[in-house]
Order: C-alpha cells, then structure tokens, then sequence
C-alpha cells in the first residue's frame, strides 16, 4: 500500500427532539471504493437498524444512558447522498460520519476497547505495522449537566 489511510471529508447531525429515526448525510465528495464509518450516540436506546449493506462493527449499550454504535460500508457505487437509521422507541440521536480514503482493503476494520477516560485504552492490531487511522470517540449526554470534552485524547488531533 503506497499511501496513508485518511479521512477525506466529514459530516455531523443529529435528531431534532425524540426521533425512530435520523437521517445521516454521507459526507461530500464520496465515490466508488470508499469506505465510509458512521459513529452514531443516541439516548436510552435499544439497538439501532441501518440501511441495507451496513455491517456492525461495534456497539456499546449502557443500560439506560447513552449507547453508541459504529457502523460502516465500502461504496460499491450507486448510493444516495442519505441513509436512514430507525429504532423502535423514539429517542435523542447524534452522528459522525467519516469518508475514508487510500485505507487497505486486505486489513480488517478492528475495535479497541470502552474506556472511562478521554485516553482510549492501548491497542495492538492483529496486522502489526501496517499504515493504520485510528479513531476515538466519546459519546456522553450533554443534557445531563456534565461538561463535555475539552482536549484530545494524547497524542490525536482534531
């Protein structure tokens, strides 16, 4: 592989209010062969359905609190500029989502752990040094009165 995994463009939304669904905004710019991640934080949820084609690759269900999931799919062409994510209780929803090029299709998409802090906890890939992005992300409830992030983990940038 001759270049380096990257996020090309990204885009962010949530629901308006309580919601059975949320519609998500692919990022600009996508195209055939892209891979594009979809980190979703919703309130008190019972599991998130996606459009066809989406494959889970983690979720973290809190009993109650704030759950989050992360979806993904390489673009095989064809798609709309929207997908929909639906639950069967309404809810509060919020999304990430990440267009990713020049990523190496032979190396599996792979989660690291939950953590209790704003560093995620440390992670060696099965795949030992090949080029690799990695992500983290925190999903809280800011309505409940706490303070939200206020710097990256060590050693991520925005």
């Amino acid at each position: 592989m001759s270049t380096f995994p990257a996020i090309a463009t990204t885009s962010s939304g949530k629901t308006s209010g309580e919601s059975t669904s949320m519609v998500i905004n692919l990022p600009t710019g996508y195209t055939t062969g892209d891979l594009i991640v979809v980190v979703i934080a919703d309130k008190t949820g019972q599991g998130t359905t996606p459009p066809t084609g989406w494959t889970l690759l983690t979720a973290s269900e809190s009993n109650g609190s704030i759950d989050s999931f992360v979806w993904y799919k390489k673009l095989v062409g064809g798609e709309a500029a929207t997908i929909t994510y639906s639950w069967t209780d309404a809810r509060s929803a919020a999304y990430n989502a990440y267009r990713i090029t020049g990523y190496d299709t032979t190396t599996p998409l792979a989660k690291g752990t939950k953590a209790n802090s704003i560093d995620p906890p440390s992670y060696t890939p099965s795949w030992g040094s090949k080029r690799t992005l990695w992500i983290a992300y925190v999903a809280g409830n800011a309505a409940s009165g706490k303070t939200g992030v206020t710097a990256n983990p060590s050693g991520y940038s925005r």
